[in-house]
């Protein structure tokens, strides 16, 4: 597996466990992604896991699965920036944002940032 695609597999799988952990916390009471909106963050890095997968995978990523994981990646981004503000805005204080929410927006800049950051051609590694 080329080595990009196998950094946005990592980035995608750390994304997806960051989908599970706490969000915010209310007085030391934890609130997981998937209590709300992290069920569109799994989704969207099984997108991106899944588009790491297809095609020549000795190959980096390019065409029309780079922009999906693309286009994945912003939307995660998005989402979980969004979140933080939602969370401060509607928290009054009394809300703290989880580290899972904060690694949900590292695992998405990670998996924009990627494609971009390793490039090359066939893997030097047999498949």
């Amino acid at each position: 597996m080329h080595k990009q695609r196998m950094a946005l597999m990592l980035a995608a799988a750390a994304g997806i466990v960051a989908s599970f952990l706490p969000w915010a916390s209310v007085m030391g009471i934890s609130v997981n992604g998937t209590a709300g909106a992290g069920w569109i963050s799994l989704v969207l890095f099984a997108v991106i896991a899944i588009m790491s997968l297809l095609g020549n995978r000795t190959m980096a990523l390019k065409g029309g699965l780079m922009i999906a994981a693309i286009i994945a990646a912003v939307l995660v981004i998005i989402l979980g920036i969004w979140q933080i503000m939602d969370i401060k805005k509607e928290g009054g204080g009394f809300v703290e944002i989880g580290f899972g929410l904060y690694i949900v927006v590292a695992a998405g800049a990670g998996c924009l940032l990627l494609p971009f950051v390793i490039k090359g051609g066939e893997s030097s590694n047999a498949a």
